[in-house]
């Protein structure tokens, strides 16, 4: 084993942890691009669609707890796969919503909840 290879395994994990916020942070910050489609589309009031919205963050941000649990008790790749794959779920889901409800549900708490 040459003594550059540790140093480039770091900077491929600098790089696959970048690329993991910018998904993260960008699913979390850019529901508001899509706040008029989910009004029109399922003719939900105001509440209702920036309720769903809201709830991703919130679970983004309150499951951090749970999510430190998970991690000393199962190591960190185990956790973030299985978050990554519950994130996959609950967006495909969201693709196939026809109400305003089930979105709030597929998207503001099961992807919402393992992005953590």
């Amino acid at each position: 084993m040459s003594s550059k290879s540790p140093a480039v395994y770091a900077w491929v994990v600098v790089a696959a942890s970048f690329l993991s916020h910018v998904i993260i942070y960008g699913i979390s910050w850019t529901t508001g691009i899509f706040y008029d489609t989910f009004r029109e589309e399922f003719g939900s009031d105001s509440m209702m669609t920036s309720l769903m919205t809201s709830l991703s963050t919130a679970f983004l941000y309150g499951a951090g707890p749970l999510s430190g649990l998970l991690t000393d008790r199962f190591g960190h790749r185990p956790v973030a796969v299985a978050g990554s794959l519950v994130t996959m779920l609950g967006l495909a889901f969201s693709s196939l919503a026809n109400s305003s409800y089930f979105l709030l549900v597929s998207f503001g708490i099961v992807s919402g909840f393992p992005r953590t």
